[in-house]
């Protein structure tokens, strides 16, 4: 069986994360798999994927929202019996390539999100609904997600199938610690660190995490790993906060498994999360998690002493105080990561996937 994996790009993040470490796993159930994105990142994901001998093709397109891409589809819809599409405004030029060709390819697409803003637009749900019907199967990856698509689209129902996300739990549970002045210069021992892992976009919302470090004692500090258009808005608001000292942004980074296993918690200040692959890769380390509590998210991180409500910087700065300076508490919290990470292993959900193929082929 021959699938094509589609998304935007591999600039990173959550889902091109997911994809990065997947595509060998579909390999071993003996499927030719390759990816194709409509822009080139040269980074580490890239990397990895030719490591790993999984071929990478781009349509080297100025702009993902371009509709040229339709076109530029095309060929690719004949050399593959499935086409497994990742996040919009792929959703959109995938299905409108198989429509304008009539082609009989067979199209799966993964929900990573619990909502979005053209939810909110009358004429895109218009749009949504013509091309999600293109899809045989909607893979959504949490039952937030499935069940947030049932009240938008319930004619859809049928199509719907949960399927969580998974990483590659040994390479975050096998990372070696570093000490926290090898992180940063301005860090020592004595020092509690946090980290938020993700790109900085208005979804992630950094600036709750900012906010609540005004309210922690001085020798708790921040990490930011990752880039995006809403970073220099962050550095502004440490910067106008005085926490120049105590907040580092690294920009993004290969050894994120590393990092995670060397501070004391890990931050998903999201305004919205489908799932928040950070928050099981931060249990696999060993390290306890807190996130907005939102659909998706919440449903990973399970317990809701690790959750406080979207936006609430004293809520997020007292459970960080007792999370970090209660050491039974934390002993406990990190005990309940590393157990509930076991239910997130990648492997499981690339056999779920394999098997949905072969459902969708019809092939026994």
């Amino acid at each position: 069986m021959k699938v094509l994996h589609v998304i935007n790009s591999l600039i990173i993040g959550g889902a091109e994360k997911l994809i990065s470490e997947s595509l060998t796993y579909y390999s071993k159930f003996g499927l030719e798999v390759e990816l194709l994105t409509f822009k080139h990142y040269d980074n580490f994901l890239f990397e990895d994927l030719k490591k790993d001998k999984i071929k990478v093709n781009t349509l080297n397109s100025s702009s993902v929202y371009n509709p040229i891409n339709i076109f530029k589809l095309i060929p690719y819809l004949s050399k593959f019996d499935i086409i497994h599409v990742h996040l919009f405004p792929a959703q959109y030029w995938v299905a409108f390539a198989k429509i304008i060709t009539l082609s009989k390819v067979k199209l799966i697409f993964t929900e990573h999100n619990t909502t979005n803003r053209r939810r909110n637009n009358s004429l895109f749900k218009v749009f949504d609904k013509y091309t999600y019907s293109c899809y045989s199967k909607i893979g959504c990856i949490t039952y937030d997600v499935k069940e947030s698509f049932e009240n938008y689209l319930p004619s859809l129902n049928e199509r719907l199938v949960i399927i969580q996300n998974g990483i590659r739990i040994n390479k975050y549970k096998e990372a070696v610690k570093i000490s926290k002045c090898s992180i940063s210069s301005t860090f020592n021992k004595t020092d509690r660190l946090l980290l938020q892992v993700s790109s900085f976009r208005p979804q992630k919302n950094q600036e709750t995490l900012i906010n609540a470090m005004k309210k922690l004692p001085p020798n708790v500090k921040l990490i930011f790993v990752g880039d995006g258009e809403r970073k220099m808005i962050c550095q502004k608001l440490s910067a106008s906060l005085g926490l120049e000292n105590r907040v580092r942004f690294l920009g993004n980074r290969e050894d994120v498994p590393t990092l995670l296993k060397s501070v004391d918690v890990s931050v998903l200040s999201s305004l919205w999360e489908g799932f928040g692959l950070v928050a099981v890769e931060s249990m696999a380390a060993g390290t306890p998690v807190i996130g907005s509590n939102v659909p998706g998210l919440s449903s990973v991180i399970g317990d809701k002493r690790l959750l406080f409500e979207v936006g609430d910087d004293t809520a997020l700065a007292n459970k960080l105080m007792a999370i970090l300076f209660d050491k039974a508490l934390y002993a406990e919290l990190k005990t309940y990561c590393e157990e509930r990470v076991s239910d997130f292993d990648i492997k499981k959900m690339v056999n779920i996937y394999v098997n949905l193929y072969y459902e969708v082929l019809k092939i026994e």
